[in-house]
């Protein structure tokens, strides 16, 4: 999945660290050896300063975890974590998001690929909520977009309460930022 964007002024952050509030990018991993790799180069790309990748490998028996200590020993932001024992994907975000240290967690699936200012625009846009969210520009495994949206089949809702948001679960983990506190 690609996320959609818009385009931000380039003076939206100045250049003081304590400006930007860290972002976890929570990734949960298993057997993603095809996919990862994109996934963690359009992560480390994005054009907000400050995030820590947070990936937890749910005992991957590919070559995932190879790739991981790989990147992880290349840039120094991203921290892996590999179960002794399948988890589950539910489980698999849950430890991510107890690792994560950051004011903001921003989740992500393994086979996504994101657009440079996907999290510059949520955080922009997020004023005071504790969940924002974006849409997605679907594409097939040769990254190709196949000419939808997720709006295009699921409706994509906004709620002032983020118990109804959850109970609705109108948008997708991978496209949302949630204030650490919720």
């Amino acid at each position: 999945i690609i996320f959609n964007s818009i385009a931000l002024p380039n003076n939206i952050y100045n250049n003081n660290m304590n400006d930007y509030p860290l972002i976890s990018v929570v990734v949960a991993t298993y057997n993603g050896a095809k996919f990862i790799g994109a996934q963690l180069d359009s992560i480390i790309t994005q054009t907000y300063p400050n995030i820590e990748i947070i990936i937890v490998d749910d005992n991957s028996t590919d070559e995932t975890q190879q790739i991981l200590h790989q990147y992880a020993a290349t840039y120094e932001n991203i921290k892996v974590h590999i179960n002794a024992t399948n988890l589950g994907y539910v489980k698999n975000f849950e430890k991510g998001m107890v690792l994560a240290t950051g004011d903001f967690i921003a989740p992500s699936d393994q086979d996504d690929i994101w657009l440079p200012e996907k999290l510059s625009t949520l955080m922009h846009e997020r004023g005071d909520h504790v969940i924002v969210y974006c849409n997605s520009i679907l594409i097939d495994e040769q990254n190709n977009k196949i000419g939808k949206k997720l709006s295009d089949i699921k409706r994509l809702i906004s709620y002032d309460n983020p118990i109804m948001f959850a109970v609705g679960n109108a948008a997708p983990g991978h496209a949302m930022l949630i204030k650490k506190e919720l």
